[in-house]
């Protein structure tokens, strides 16, 4: 957003309501992202992963943007309505966390395993390097001949 821009707060109930069934719905989508993430590390697709952290972050602004539309005495209006949908919202976000950490535990499973093949990796090319073939002249069976 612009110094320049403006973003006029939204103040009736029916107003708040909608924009907040719209941060659900986002955060909704997100929890659908964050699931097709998972399914992406599983198969080692990166693109995805990418794919999904972009589509992340564009549902992030998007809230962003829609949070400050909302009066900033949102917490302290009742409301059986509002209420309702604070805790839509608590819950889905809830959610959301709860893939995020399970996809973070799984990267870290998959950075440690990275991590094992290049030291075995590394092993290997130390154990190859100090591999020096025998010239013929020093084999213990050299009979002088060819």
């Amino acid at each position: 957003m612009s110094p320049g821009t403006h973003i006029e707060a939204v103040h009736t109930e029916a107003d708040i309501l909608s924009l907040l069934e719209e941060e659900e719905a986002d955060y909704r989508a997100m929890h659908a992202v964050a699931l097709a993430q998972r399914e992406s590390l599983g198969r080692d697709d990166m693109e995805g992963v990418n794919a999904s952290l972009a589509r992340t972050n564009a549902l992030m602004g998007r809230i962003q943007l829609r949070r400050a539309r909302l009066p900033a005495d949102l917490v302290s209006r009742g409301g059986a309505a509002l209420a309702q949908r604070r805790d839509a919202i608590r819950s889905a976000i809830m959610q959301v966390e709860g893939v995020r950490r399970a996809n973070e535990e799984t990267v870290r499973g998959l950075l440690e395993e990275t991590r094992r093949e290049l030291r075995q990796t590394t092993k290997g090319r130390k154990v190859a390097r100090g591999y020096r073939a025998a010239r013929v002249e020093e084999a213990r069976f050299y009979d002088g001949r060819r």
